[in-house]
């Protein structure tokens, strides 16, 4: 079983790891809405997998948001070219 304090310490790092990677609030809520009703035991290990691919740059979030400023930079590029 894992411990409210184990729980509570992943909780805050996630909050943390989020502000630290910019990470949008959209994605924050769409997150938390996905897990909520799942035990302590169930969302604790999808806690750790998402600190832990937000900290190695792997995380889905991070790909979109790279993918959405590589468009936003060729949109410029062709704009400025017309």
């Amino acid at each position: 079983m894992i411990s409210t304090e184990v729980v509570n310490c992943l909780k805050e790092e996630l909050l943390q790891t989020w502000e630290a990677f910019l990470i949008p609030d959209y994605h924050r809520t769409v997150f938390l809405d996905c897990i909520y009703g799942l035990t302590p035991h169930q969302y604790s290990p999808v806690l750790a997998k998402e600190i832990e691919d937000l900290q190695q740059e792997r995380a889905p979030i991070q790909s979109t948001i790279r993918a959405i400023i590589a468009r936003e930079s060729c949109l410029s590029q062709i704009h400025e070219l017309c």
